[in-house]
């Protein structure tokens, strides 16, 4: 059945048929076949859709589908059963590599943390050896004169009086 036969029956004109199909932005050409210009099964369907006063076509043969055979099924179950352990397996690879880089994550935290601690007691322990080493002279750099204590005051040495 080709487009000017379905408009013959609903009593329009082709182009109105046309224009319906365009507002429903569908192609003629995606409905009719190529090469012989005639409805395919789904066109006829859409024909009885938009025109039921057509009812006395059939949808041509070609639409049904055969049934499937009992081999192509089970080989599709067994396609989707396998393909359903892939995606378990998958989701659980997935699972332990987040894991996985958490757990990294917070390595990398704590091991930035202790580098950071550590800097600051490096700068605090060079504190207290500046501070021992103070405390262990007199307070005078090496190209000074060293100061005189108590005793050496009163009696007077080390004045430079000669």
């Amino acid at each position: 059945m080709k487009i000017r036969e379905v408009a013959k029956q609903a009593g329009v004109s082709h182009q109105a048929i046309y224009k319906r199909l365009k507002a429903r932005g569908i192609s003629a050409e995606s409905i009719t076949d190529k090469a012989t210009g005639e409805l395919t099964g789904e066109g006829v369907a859409l024909m009885m859709e938009l025109y039921p006063q057509i009812g006395g076509a059939q949808p041509q043969a070609a639409a049904a589908q055969p049934p499937a055979a009992p081999d192509v099924v089970e080989t599709l179950r067994d396609e989707v059963q396998r393909l359903r352990n892939q995606l378990s397996n998958a989701e659980e690879r997935n699972r332990l590599l987040t894991d996985e880089r958490d757990y990294l994550r917070k390595l990398l935290d704590h091991s930035q943390e202790m580098e950071g601690l550590r800097a600051r007691l490096e700068v605090v322990e060079a504190g207290q050896r500046a501070a021992q080493a103070q405390a262990l002279t007199d307070g005078s750099s090496s190209g000074e004169k060293q100061r005189r204590g108590l005793w050496a005051r009163l009696r007077g040495k080390g004045r430079g009086e000669a």
